[in-house]
């Protein structure tokens, strides 16, 4: 299911337009590249070269004639619509750009945001991993094992044990004085605390940092759960809570050197995952809401007053 995309500016050469995969490229550069950095230090974050690119590709979009499907394969429509709703972020003759374009595309295929996403179809995430009616958490594992693209090998998982912890719950990161460092707190039943602080530094094992968006955290992603890279126990606290008056295992938690930077890791997720994860559980929900509609027993009454179940057989 991971996209390998580049990243880099030199996307924007002289490339068809009509060429999805060229579309797709750019989407994401000017979602995920350029409006973080403008959202930091506004308009004059983009060098004169990179505005310069960016016009040229929008007047070569503005002569094209894209079809709603390369648009909705590319999420070309919703880096359009984005530029142009901000019009105190972007420099002006880009949303300029944009605005003209927005207008073009809605004449030819109506309202941009009733265009969609691809998410369960060919080109989808999910195209192939699983369907919308797949709501069961056992469904959806076992299909992903079956996947051609699964990692995961029952000889390799769980090596050094499994600690017990629940990623994401709740407030269990408490601090952290950088990205690179932060606190949990162990809970009562927390058996994991344990092995955590068992034995000496040498002999404990390195630990996957797993972070979901419920997690109250700075550095929390802003949907669904993100892998954050191996971290040591560099420390930890036991002490009594004065109010609770139970024993507490603050557990501190360095990462490793080995690992990518946290600043790489924090990009994640893109601005398309977040739309897919959104998507994904818009669905899921609504097909939960039919699915117990549809199992719901419909009540008649029978000419002697008593209520009946109006899809029961009738013998």
């Amino acid at each position: 299911m991971r996209r390998q995309i580049t990243s880099n500016s030199s996307l924007l050469q002289p490339t068809s337009v009509y060429e999805p995969e060229y579309l797709r490229q750019q989407a994401h550069w000017l979602r995920n590249e350029l409006d973080p950095r403008i959202a930091q230090a506004g308009p004059d974050a983009l060098h004169s070269d990179e505005v310069l690119r960016v016009d040229e590709f929008l007047r070569r979009l503005l002569k094209a004639n894209i079809s709603i499907d390369d648009l909705r394969s590319s999420r070309m429509h919703l880096a359009v619509s984005e530029i142009a709703g901000r019009s105190t972020r972007w420099p002006k003759r880009l949303i300029e750009r944009c605005e003209a374009l927005k207008e073009t595309w809605e004449s030819s295929h109506g309202a941009l945001k009733s265009i969609g996403i691809l998410l369960y179809e060919p080109g989808g995430r999910l195209n192939g991993i699983c369907e919308p009616e797949d709501i069961s958490r056992d469904v959806l594992f076992v299909k992903w094992l079956k996947s051609p693209s699964a990692a995961f090998s029952p000889l390799k998982a769980k090596r050094f044990g499994d600690l017990g912890f629940t990623a994401g719950e709740e407030g269990d990161e408490v601090k952290g004085s950088s990205p690179d460092k932060f606190v949990y707190r162990a809970r009562a039943d927390d058996t994991g605390r344990y092995r955590l602080t068992a034995g000496t530094p040498e002999s404990r094992q390195p630990v996957r940092i797993l972070r979901s968006h419920s997690l109250r955290s700075f550095y929390a992603p802003k949907a669904g759960l993100r892998y954050d890279g191996l971290h040591k126990v560099s420390g930890w606290t036991v002490r009594t809570d004065p109010q609770s008056k139970q024993v507490v295992y603050d557990i501190s938690f360095t990462r490793l050197a080995s690992e990518p930077s946290m600043s790489q890791v924090q990009r994640r997720p893109f601005a398309e995952e977040v739309e897919d994860y959104k998507e994904y559980k818009r669905l899921r929900d609504l097909h939960r809401k039919r699915q117990s509609s549809e199992n719901k027993p419909k009540i008649a009454i029978s000419g002697d007053a008593i209520y009946e179940d109006a899809t029961a057989e009738i013998h």
